[in-house]
């Protein structure tokens, strides 16, 4: 049985515990429980302070989603979205290739790493930037993973440029990840210039407005929906993407979200009272972590769903001040809503490998850095990466 969950007042040691019991959670009773294909994959808990620190531990053996397998994540997706524009011989090559580029990656125990502060979902709370504390746990996963590169999934220098130094500064690969989209609240967009993104965000603040009638926040009659939070994710996330590069979440992994209190879970329903789009954020240290959302994608365009989860985080920025990092994916939808693409990166410990393990890496690290800089979006890594390029490990 899943350990009991309670509800903590707000504040600090409220949301500690309540991070802490989703955790524990996922830890006691598996990640099988809460991810259909999580088949192999491990959550041990380690803390730094008063953090609680999820370590994903992998098997390294195919079937995983992108963002529990370096080689769906790098390749196997990628090559999916380059197929996507092209024409199905050319599908059919790509797949070909890809398949053939994952079995020499998989021979090399690519796919076998801890992925460090692991929440099962691309993004979440940023380690604390103490380099002892941080020292430690990488020693100490080194000794108890010692065939797994340990990978800091998820470090945005923008919003962490002190984490990212201290994980560089203890000997840190930095392979850049992929590309985010931040909201920064208060800004006015004034001039002509601006006027498209003015004009959109009042368009869908709008469409938030239409459907604010029909939100919930209530997390007894949210948690009773659980099946259905899970069919309008897969109908977003999984009908409409490859099923097997995305997590498939199950019904007990969104009752759990909803019931730890760690997540802000809103809901809204039709006009006949179903539930018809959700979405979840994660709010710490002043700053939004997109998690997860999903509507009813059968329902007529003109309802704004996609638009309507997308302006929910939106409002809150203006509303309460916060940043919003609201991760990588419909780029262009979010770059004209005013949004800044930023830089994430992923910090990866390889040193205790052979060196067979750690060429994939640093070939890895070479081709992610050159793309950063041919995006345009190096600015805001480069002095952290300046910062580690003497790498060093006490």
């Amino acid at each position: 049985m899943a350990p009991p969950l309670s509800r903590e007042a707000p504040g600090d040691q409220g949301e500690l515990a309540a991070t802490r019991e989703y955790l524990e959670a996922v830890a006691a009773r598996g990640v099988g429980t809460y991810l259909a294909n999580g088949q192999g994959l491990v959550v041990t808990l380690r803390t730094v302070g008063e953090r609680t620190v999820p370590m994903l531990v992998s098997d390294g053996r195919p079937g995983k989603a992108a963002n529990a397998s370096p080689t769906a994540h790098y390749l196997a997706y990628p090559f999916h979205e380059l197929g996507r524009a092209r024409g199905p011989v050319a599908r059919l090559g790509l797949r070909a290739a890809a398949r053939s580029a994952e079995a020499v990656l998989r021979s090399a125990g690519f796919d076998r790493v801890v992925l460090v502060n692991h929440w099962l979902f691309p993004s979440a709370q940023p380690l604390p930037p103490d380099r002892a504390a941080l020292a430690k746990l990488l020693s100490a996963s080194e000794r108890c993973w010692p065939g797994h590169a340990i990978v800091v999934p998820g470090v945005v220098p923008a919003l962490s440029a002190d984490l990212a130094r201290a994980l560089i500064g203890l000997g840190g690969r930095v392979v850049p990840s992929r590309v985010v989209h931040l909201q920064r609240p208060g800004r006015a967009w004034p001039g002509g210039a601006l006027r498209s993104i003015r004009h959109n965000r009042n368009a869908d603040f709008v469409v938030h407005g239409r459907h604010a009638p029909r939100m919930t926040t209530d997390p007894d009659l949210l948690a009773a929906q659980a099946e259905r939070l899970c069919t309008l994710y897969r109908s977003l996330y999984l009908e409409r993407h490859p099923a097997g590069l995305n997590p498939q979440f199950t019904a007990e992994f969104f009752r759990l979200l909803v019931g730890s209190g760690a997540f802000e879970v809103r809901g809204w329903t039709g006009s006949d009272g179903d539930l018809i789009a959700f979405n979840v954020r994660l709010i710490r240290d002043g700053v939004i972590w997109w998690t997860i959302g999903g509507y009813d994608t059968t329902l007529p365009r003109s309802l704004g769903l996609y638009r309507l989860i997308a302006t929910d985080d939106v409002v809150v920025v203006e509303e309460r001040g916060l940043v919003l990092n609201q991760g990588s994916g419909n780029g262009d939808f979010k770059r004209r809503r005013g949004a800044e693409p930023a830089a994430e990166i992923e910090i990866v410990f390889d040193r205790h490998l052979p060196r067979h393990r750690r060429l994939p890496w640093q070939a890895l690290e070479r081709a992610r850095r050159w793309r950063l800089a041919r995006q345009g979006l190096a600015a805001d890594v480069v002095a952290v990466l300046d910062g580690g390029t003497a790498r060093s490990r006490p």
